[in-house]
């Protein structure tokens, strides 16, 4: 039985993304294909250097370790058991269950609300911010937008403050995120929060350096952090949502956090970590899980609306008349049974 085989990508963004201290204008990935019982599966190695851990050649190797010739003759249930069971980085794990997954979610249609990602980057010009500023009213003004995420922390406050209230002014009803990706300071922090006085943000996202204390009151999104506060079983006040990432964690150890998070009260949101139509179509299904039906907060699956090479990647995976259908308010996938 063959292994899993590899269709390499280059994904381009639109404009230079910070990821982990660095400005990124494109990255390689990998779909996944795999053939069991005459079916074609896809899946998705993850992969963004300088935040996940593995190279996408490390991540590759490890996956074509695991036992696909056993797994192809073993009842699906019994093969991400075995999988589950092992001592495997969150990266191949999640590559691995897309593949002995997908049939759960290719057969049906996903729908969730989504966050508009907007992070404006100090490689561009100020009178660029204003332009693409201009174009994401223009956006709401023909959609549904009603959550946005803003990247805080990269350019004087000043300026950030200026465009989040410009933003706020002419698109009211939006809900904010502002994720500050631990680069400020407490005092950095209470600025920021005096700032929004009378603009909806419903969390800073992970704001603060490591080591520096929550100032009390002020909404906190915490990601990996949250770990310890799930293992523990009691969260502080201020966390209103837990920022989980499957391509870190992996998709069942996911389910599982979103699961303790749900019984702390805290809403769940599913991050991307800027994956294709294929790792997008499992995380869209995740969020949909996590959040335990309806009224589900919106994903953090904005990045896709970065990537400049959208049509190519779609065509790459065999997506071309399925989707991702995104309109900036939401993700849809369609069943790939429905003709």
């Amino acid at each position: 039985m063959p292994l899993p085989q590899l269709v390499p990508y280059i994904m381009g963004l639109k404009t230079p993304v910070p990821v982990a201290g660095q400005f990124i204008e494109e990255k390689h990935g990998a779909f996944l294909t795999w053939e069991r019982k005459g079916q074609l599966h896809w899946g998705e190695m993850p992969c963004l250097p300088g935040f996940l851990p593995l190279s996408l050649q490390e991540g590759c190797d490890l996956l074509r370790r695991l036992p696909w010739d056993k797994w192809s003759d073993l009842p699906m249930a019994q093969a991400l058991e075995e999988l589950w069971t092992g001592e495997l980085p969150g990266q191949v794990r999640f590559a691995a269950e897309t593949l002995l997954m997908s049939a759960t979610w290719d057969n049906m249609a996903i729908d969730v609300p989504v966050n508009v990602l907007y992070a404006p980057s100090p490689k561009i010009p100020f009178d660029q911010h204003l332009k693409n500023l201009a174009d994401l009213v223009k956006l709401w003004e023909k959609t549904s937008v009603r959550t946005i995420k803003m990247k805080i922390g990269r350019l004087p406050l000043s300026q950030e403050s200026f465009l989040l209230k410009e933003m706020a002014r002419r698109m009211p009803g939006v809900q904010w995120r502002l994720d500050g990706n631990r680069l400020l300071g407490a005092h950095e922090l209470r600025l920021w929060v005096n700032s929004t006085v009378g603009i909806n943000v419903e969390y800073f996202e992970s704001p603060l350096k490591p080591g520096t204390s929550p100032l009390p009151g002020v909404p906190l999104g915490l990601d990996e952090e949250a770990l310890q506060i799930l293992e523990k079983g009691k969260a502080p006040r201020e966390v209103k949502a837990v920022i989980l990432r499957p391509t870190m964690l992996g998709i069942a150890q996911t389910l599982a956090m979103a699961q303790e998070a749900q019984h702390l009260g805290i809403k769940i949101v599913i991050s991307s970590t800027y994956e294709g139509p294929v790792g997008l179509r499992a995380l869209a299904w995740v969020h949909r899980e996590a959040g335990g039906g309806r009224n589900i907060p919106a994903a953090g699956l904005g990045t896709w609306s970065y990537v400049s090479n959208q049509d190519n990647l779609l065509a790459l995976c065999h997506f071309e008349d399925i989707g991702p259908f995104y309109h900036y308010s939401s993700m849809r996938f369609l069943s790939y049974n429905n003709e």
